[in-house]
This record gives C-alpha cells, sequence and structure tokens, in this order.
C-alpha cells in the first residue's frame, strides 16, 4: 500500500510533535506548534471570525456562498493538551466547501491547566447555546478527531443526559 505525501507529512510532524514535548515545557510546545499555521490559506468565499460563545473562545469558518447552510461544531484533536481550532482551518475549510455550510470551531480549555471534565464543559456550554440561538438540531454535526472524538461522543452523551436535542450527526476522526 503506499503512503500518501500527506500521510507522510502527518508522520514526521506526529513523530517532531512527540520529540518537543520530551524535551521542551508545553508552553514552549504550543507556541512552535501555533506560529506556522496562522499562515494556512484558506478558498476565497471562506471566511473566519473569532468569536466568544458560551463564554469558550470560538472561531466561525463561513462558506459565503451559503452561509446559512448545514452546521459542523467541530473540536479539535491535540491528546486535550495541544491543538488549537487554526490547526485544523485547512480541514474545516474543505468540510464546509463541500457542504456548502459554516463551522464554528471551539478551542476548548487544555490540561494540565484544565483538566476532564473542564473541556468537556466547555464543548456542551456551546453546543447549547448554539441551539438556544436558534439553530436547529437537525441542521448541526458535531465533528472531531482524536481527542475532539472522543469529545464529540462525550458532548452527545452529556447531550443527552441533560435532556438536549441531539445532533443530526456526529463524525469522530481517528
Amino acid at each position: 500500500m503506499m503512503v500518501s505525501a500527506n500521510e507522510r507529512q502527518i508522520r514526521f510532524g506526529l513523530r517532531f510533535i512527540r520529540l518537543m514535548m520530551g524535551y521542551m515545557p508545553l508552553r514552549m510546545t504550543r507556541s512552535l506548534m501555533n506560529y506556522p499555521l496562522y499562515r494556512v490559506r484558506l478558498p476565497d468565499q471562506i471566511r473566519t471570525e473569532r468569536v466568544t460563545v458560551a463564554g469558550v473562545p470560538c472561531e466561525w469558518m463561513i462558506d459565503g456562498a451559503r452561509p446559512d447552510g448545514p452546521l459542523i461544531l467541530y473540536l479539535h484533536g491535540g491528546g486535550f493538551v495541544l491543538g488549537a481550532s487554526h490547526l485544523h482551518r485547512k480541514m474545516v475549510a474543505h468540510l464546509i466547501t463541500l457542504t456548502g455550510g459554516r463551522a464554528l470551531m471551539v478551542d476548548y480549555r487544555l490540561a494540565p491547566e484544565h483538566p476532564f471534565p473542564e473541556p468537556l464543559d466547555d464543548c456542551v456550554a456551546v453546543y447549547r447555546a448554539l441551539l438556544e440561538q436558534g439553530i436547529a438540531p437537525r441542521d448541526m454535526v458535531i465533528a472531531g478527531d482524536s481527542a475532539g472524538g472522543n469529545l464529540t461522543l462525550a458532548t452527545l452523551i452529556a447531550a443527552r443526559d441533560a435532556g438536549l436535542p441531539r445532533p443530526a450527526a456526529a463524525v469522530c476522526l481517528s
């Protein structure tokens, strides 16, 4: 089986991150990971906007062609200690271009400063706020990769336990 160029880059990046985490303070690792990714070029029709939803920092990505299309509530990965929404901009932009919709990427609190269940509390609070703003659950998908996939499932369970309506779908990427 051939390995794609993207997969080779991802595998190299993961080895680099593991090396950094073994020898550098977490704060420095986070800073180095975030710096070059602010410059990701997005398709021209995609708008981004930093917002706060239910006290949680988030980033809207909106396909200008269909600003009221379906909503992806995206929960990033990073092992609960790394990551931020802007690290997933290119992938999420591709998803909303395909779906003709929009995404709200959640910058939930990270460990070790904010241990579980604080990240889950952030995700549920944002989901609840979207429902209170009138976004229909049938128009929402909760998605996440890695730790974000875990939070996707945990958010669904917490929403069920709180009596909140469930979204149309959920996607867990690994």
